[in-house]
């Protein structure tokens, strides 16, 4: 992923690692500068990178 952020910035070599890429992931840190290229790699709006995530459906009631 760290690759392919730099390469839709159009940069040559890799400001952006892995390690950087998993703070990302676990929430340590926001890719602000970054949002739009990771948007890019990742074929989706940066829209949806920024929106709040839905809250898990209940789960369905079992019969007995």
């Amino acid at each position: 992923m760290a690759r392919e952020v730099c390469r839709a910035a159009g940069v040559i070599g890799e400001p952006v690692g892995r390690q950087e890429v998993s703070r990302w992931e676990t929430g340590k840190r926001t890719p602000r500068e970054w949002l739009p290229f990771l948007a890019a790699a990742l074929a989706v709006p940066a829209e949806l990178l920024t929106a709040p995530i839905p809250a898990p459906e209940p789960p369905l009631p079992t019969l007995r």
